[in-house]
């Protein structure tokens, strides 16, 4: 149903007399399961088979045998699929002999790469035992990492909040009005809230924070270059302990799925069809401080449940500054 229903959207969008795109755009739009079942057939004509016939020869399952793993194959299916559409959405307007043309290097890259991995025998990674250490020699060395990572990184995050908050509340223009109920009813929600439930009121009460700082950045983005640069450079270097962090960790309490593989590719490319309303980079920027400020929070509440006081109390702090000096 849904692939009927994308091809039909896809058609009635491009095929229209009035549209002013080349109807060879669905051809970008659908380009991957095109070119699987055109690739697949292929093979099976070739080898005698039926068209329709079971096999192992999809594009999923050529990367399995190549050794990814199962979330690093659809990841890199996501991948794909998005260049596709972002190259469909810039050449939109384009001749049809430009997407015929992209789409067949696109096609050509792609089962070129498949075939050249088989032919040579190339895998990804070495095929590892059940059961064997997933943490590289290196990453081995700093095993004390696994139980630094929740410390560093809440109390990090605790006094980059309640900064950013003196720095970057001169402009807010919401003010008292309404960071002061938040508080307010945070406070409440924390008194009257079951102990079971209380992993949900520190997710709410970061959450709260988080957007009230995405809203005060969106406001002053731009107007003080220098501290915008190094609140940059700060996100980014809590970026890589965050990653580091989660690579050290043993259990699989928190780790990246193929759901936040699909969320941030779609982060990253928000920001290319929304130029209406805001300069690209400044839409980049804004996402992605909301994205490490956001994992983070997911990589504590994974790690230490409710148990993060810094946190709790640097988040209340700093809508009590937003509100006090705004």
């Amino acid at each position: 149903f849904l692939g009927y229903l994308t091809v039909c959207l896809a058609l009635y969008c491009t095929q229209s007399p009035e549209a002013a795109y080349s109807p060879l755009l669905p051809l970008l739009i659908l380009g991957l399961p095109i070119l699987d079942t055109l690739t697949v057939m292929v093979i099976r004509y070739s080898e005698g088979r039926h068209l329709f016939s079971p096999d192992r020869n999809h594009i999923h399952h050529q990367l399995l045998a190549l050794n990814f793993r199962h979330y690093e194959v659809v990841a890199v299916l996501y991948l794909l699929c998005t260049v596709l559409v972002g190259m469909a959405y810039y050449l939109r307007y384009s001749a049809d002999a430009l997407l015929l043309g992209v789409y067949l290097l696109f096609s050509a890259a792609v089962i070129g790469t498949l075939h050249w991995g088989k032919l040579t025998g190339w895998q990804l990674r070495a095929k590892s035992r059940e059961g064997k250490e997933r943490r590289n020699r290196w990453l081995r060395k700093i095993h004390w990492y696994h139980h630094v990572a929740p410390v560093l990184l809440e109390w990090s995050l605790a006094i980059l909040l309640v900064v950013m908050a003196f720095l970057f509340s001169h402009n807010f223009s919401l003010g008292a009005i309404v960071t002061w109920p938040i508080v307010l009813g945070l406070l409440v929600l924390m008194a009257l809230a079951p102990q079971k439930r209380a992993v949900v009121t520190t997710r709410v009460t970061y959450y709260v924070t988080v957007a009230c700082m995405i809203f005060v950045f969106a406001e002053t983005l731009g107007s003080r270059p220098q501290l915008d640069l190094v609140l940059d450079i700060t996100l980014g270097t809590l970026a890589v302990l965050l990653v580091l962090g989660v690579r050290m960790t043993r259990k699989a309490d928190f780790r990246f799925d193929t759901h936040d593989y699909l969320v941030l590719l779609l982060i990253l490319m928000a920001p290319q069809f929304l130029t209406l309303f805001a300069p690209q980079q400044e839409m980049t920027r804004l996402v992605l401080r909301f994205v490490v400020l956001a994992y983070i929070g997911e990589f504590l509440l994974a790690r230490k449940g409710a148990g993060l006081p810094a946190m709790k109390t640097a988040c209340l702090a700093c809508l009590l500054i937003l509100g006090g000096m705004s």
